[in-house]
């Protein structure tokens, strides 16, 4: 959710039981910095990425999760300013690998805090986290407006015929993801309500997404299943959730939240979780003690 400064915020009873629906939550611009202490709920903790290279309080990332979840999920250290990393075991989710979730939040084109090269930071990032044993999806702001254009590339068979002629394995499965998709009924169509043309951060988007076997969950996920709906100002989708094509069978709920923002609807998603007893504390047991009275000299030589 893009809260626009978040302190405020917590100032509302409201704004707590919100995040008290949730396990993890991702504000962005909450508008903080290193001496910030923020009042959220006893039962959650937060971690916080802020912006280092001005002085005035903006951006800022922060991830707010129930304690009760702290030695299943870690903060990667990397130096992008546009995300901030959370890999979660796969002991909380129903996949078979750590999940490396990018909390994105990247600002306006031409606006002070802009950078032509904010995309292809967070790709680097992406590939030196990016292992076997791990999948990917990114959520947040993008401010990319990409209307309904395609975030993938469909070979033609001369291309797969290619392909195979020179038995590129890994290659061939990296042109062929968007037949997983396929395989799970998820729509290859994208639909948008965002009228506009796509912009030029829109258009990296699109190509971040190619270049990476990722997909955009909009308008193909529960509830935005087949509408696209807007996410910013109500004429606007820059708000996303980016997935790799295995991770759309793990998605339970997908959906939009319309409070607490200034312009912006937070992004409401929910995974399917395993059954584990780990995630809650284990209940005391308490053993009952029987006094024996023929015993009792010998206690009190004990505790003298």
């Amino acid at each position: 959710m893009n809260v626009c400064g978040i302190k405020s915020k917590l100032l509302s009873p409201d704004f707590s039981n919100l995040i008290e629906n949730y396990d993890i939550l991702v504000f962005l611009e909450s508008k903080t910095d290193k001496l910030d202490i923020l009042n959220i709920p006893n039962d959650y903790d937060y971690f916080a990425k802020h912006r280092t290279k001005f002085k005035r309080k903006s951006g800022a990332i922060v991830i707010a999760y129930r304690k009760r979840l702290t030695k299943f999920i870690e903060y990667p250290h990397t130096e992008s300013e546009f995300v901030q990393w959370i890999s979660i075991s796969n002991q909380l989710l129903n996949i078979d690998k750590t999940l490396h979730l990018g909390c994105i939040y990247i600002p306006p084109e031409n606006s002070l805090y802009s950078s032509d090269e904010c995309f292809n930071e967070i790709e680097t990032e992406l590939r030196d986290l990016l292992t076997n044993d791990c999948t990917i999806a990114l959520i947040g702001d993008f401010n990319s407006r990409t209307k309904n254009k395609d975030d993938y590339v469909k070979p033609d068979d001369n291309l797969l015929q290619l392909l195979y002629v020179f038995d590129d394995q890994e290659l061939q499965n990296y042109m062929c993801d968007f037949e997983t998709l396929e395989n799970q009924s998820v729509p290859l169509q994208r639909i948008s309500l965002d009228i506009a043309n796509s912009n030029d951060f829109g258009h990296k988007l699109l190509n971040f997404c190619k270049g990476n076997s990722l997909f955009i969950a909009n308008c193909r996920c529960a509830k935005d299943r087949g509408i696209g709906a807007v996410t910013s100002n109500n004429t606007a989708v820059v708000d996303y959730l980016l997935l790799s094509p295995t991770l759309f069978s793990s998605i339970k709920e997908f959906d939009f939240i319309l409070l607490f923002s200034d312009i912006h609807c937070g992004i409401h998603v929910t995974f399917h979780g395993r059954v584990t007893t780990d995630t809650t504390t284990p209940p005391i047991t308490r053993s009952r003690i029987h006094w024996n009275a023929t015993e009792q000299n010998r206690f009190v030589e004990l505790q003298n």
